[in-house]
């Protein structure tokens, strides 16, 4: 079989475009997405060049569901690349293209209702039907089964319902089955598995999801005889089993990514089989210190030994860097301690943005508290939600009901 004739395919997810800190200056801002649209210029280039058929994109295109136009016409224009070199572009809707509200749909549909056919956008509203696509340069015919997130209190009021979640993914993947001839059958998802390891500290913030378990991803392999499951969602690069695999993010989204490795899939034919490429690529530097001032009786001493061994460090190390500054410190030095001049040393030392994280302990070694000046409004609003007569008594509702205002001011937040 000539290379011509091999099936070839790139798989992505997690892009996250748009993604920045909210304490960035709008300049810092925008360097910090075009660190996103730089890696996937990169993933969208190794595609035209090595002739692929398809451009998968397992879910989560956007930091928001409601992308800034400029976000949208920038991820357009590397779309229209793929589709003009003859790629097809397939998508699996992910939680973050997927407003909460469910009135609004992400913008990224809009390029498949306008009738460009090699784009595929899949999302929990669409109707779910067979799709078979044909690679232009293998002539390869390919079915795909496409599913996207699926919020769980759309399918069932119990979160911990397993059974009525794995029914309506499994109706979702019937619903697209095809029993004609094909060379291959391909699955995308964006979805939580069990087993899935997380990035550092992120798996709290996923309770409210349902882990699909691995018997069912198997059992769709095995009635469609699908040779590879593209999964996004979890941002860590990792093999479920040899055919189920997350690709990761495209960049490190925040610190607890740290020390991941990101980069893309690169799926070939070999002797008839498929075959997995990880191919890394850059990232921004992210570095993270961890100091603490012990209660002494002379904190401007202390502080003055910290400020010391900031200046010592390696400039090299610290340009361009995101610097977080983790600082454990007693109650009562608060005052001493001069943060605008930790701010100002790091940035002198070339550091692309430093995030300064204030741990307060008690004088006497009691239990450690997380500085707050004032409560978050989402605290507030949880508040309030826990004191609503009507919701007394049903916690799951509750807890149900909570969450969902999380995600829309989450979504509000991310626009603004």
């Amino acid at each position: 079989m000539s290379k011509e004739n091999q099936l070839k395919l790139v798989h992505t997810a997690d892009l996250h475009l748009g993604m920045h800190f909210h304490d960035m200056s709008h300049e810092k801002r925008n360097e910090r997405i075009d660190d996103f649209f730089k890696n996937l210029r990169e993933i969208v280039n190794f595609a035209i060049e090595r002739k692929c058929d398809f451009f998968i994109i397992a879910g989560d295109i956007f930091s928001n569901p409601l992308p800034r136009g400029e976000i949208f016409n920038r991820f357009a224009k590397l779309m229209g690349d793929l589709l003009a070199n003859g790629i097809k572009v397939i998508v699996a809707a992910g939680n973050h293209d997927t407003p909460a509200s469910f009135i609004q749909r992400n913008t990224a549909l809009g390029l498949h209702l306008a009738g460009l056919r090699d784009f595929i956008y899949v999302d929990q509203r669409s109707i779910f039907k067979p799709t078979i696509l044909e690679g232009k340069h293998s002539r390869k015919k390919v079915a795909f089964y496409i599913i996207p997130f699926i919020y769980p209190e759309t399918v069932t009021l119990d979160e911990t319902n397993i059974a009525d979640y794995e029914k309506r993914i499994f109706e979702i993947f019937d619903s697209q089955f095809v029993e004609k001839d094909v060379d291959y059958s391909l699955g995308v998802a964006h979805l939580t598995v069990e087993g899935a390891k997380y990035s550092s500290q992120i798996e709290p913030l996923f309770t409210y999801e349902i882990k699909v378990r691995k018997s069912l991803l198997r059992k769709m392999i095995k009635i469609a005889d699908i040779a590879y499951f593209a999964l996004g969602h979890i941002h860590r690069y990792q093999e479920i089993d040899n055919k189920i695999v997350y690709s990761g993010s495209i960049e490190r989204i925040n610190f607890s990514e740290i020390n991941e490795t990101k980069g893309f899939l690169y799926i070939h034919e070999e002797r008839g089989e498929l075959v997995k490429e990880f191919i890394p690529h850059q990232c921004r530097k992210m570095i993270e210190i961890r100091k603490e001032i012990p209660s002494y009786e002379t904190p401007w001493k202390e502080f003055s030994s910290l400020e010391s061994w900031l200046s010592g460090l390696d400039a090299r190390e610290i340009k361009d860097a995101m610097i977080k500054l983790e600082i454990k410190y007693p109650r009562e030095y608060g005052h001493s301690i001069n943060w605008r001049r930790l701010f100002n040393l790091l940035y002198r030392k070339g550091a692309f943005h430093v995030k300064i994280e204030k741990i307060l302990t008690e004088s006497k070694g009691r239990e450690i508290i997380r500085e707050r000046k004032k409560k978050r409004f989402e605290d507030l609003i949880e508040e309030y939600v826990k004191n609503i007569p009507e919701l007394r008594g049903n916690e799951s509702l509750r807890n149900r009901v909570v969450i969902w205002i999380k995600r829309i001011l989450g979504e509000i937040r991310q626009a603004t």
